[in-house]
């Protein structure tokens, strides 16, 4: 007998396949959050921009006539230093700030985001990681079961 000898490890096939089907849809579900975050994140990036031009001066924009998005209308925008605009703060509260302020707010909203963004990304590498861990398992498994030609 060998003192090489690999320890053999006995795995009950229905069991890693339903582990397997699990961490598939783990895996779409972190990667559908991931996908929300990335939305989130533009959302907050195309609001810093439009604060910094609205800062610059005055801005056209579309407006949200009807409060469903199905008719727009040209407006323009006063801007300057000294413009206040309306942020969502939450619960359906607005608060009027000055624009210095809330690009503020804007960026502390991008950061927080950035942050859990990157918490969800490693998440989904581990949870990848152990995926493809187990379906080597599982193929040799398999192989192992397969009859020698």
């Amino acid at each position: 007998m060998s003192s090489q000898q690999q320890p053999t490890v006995r795995v009950d096939l229905n069991t890693l396949v339903q582990q397997l089907r699990a961490l598939e849809e783990y895996i779409a579900a972190l990667q559908s959050t991931i996908d929300g975050l990335n939305a989130t994140l533009n959302v907050l990036y195309a609001g810093e921009r439009a604060l910094e031009q609205l800062r610059d001066g005055s801005v056209e924009a579309l407006v949200d006539l009807d409060g469903g998005g199905v008719v727009y209308g040209k407006a323009r925008v006063e801007g300057g230093a000294d413009a206040r605009v309306l942020v969502h703060a939450g619960l359906d509260v607005f608060v009027a700030l000055p624009i210095d302020k809330a690009l503020k707010v804007i960026r502390e909203r991008q950061a927080e985001v950035s942050r859990v963004l990157d918490r969800y990304r490693r998440e989904l590498a581990e949870a990848a990681a152990t995926y493809q861990q187990l379906r080597g398992l599982l193929e040799q498994a398999l192989r192992r079961q397969q009859p020698s030609q």
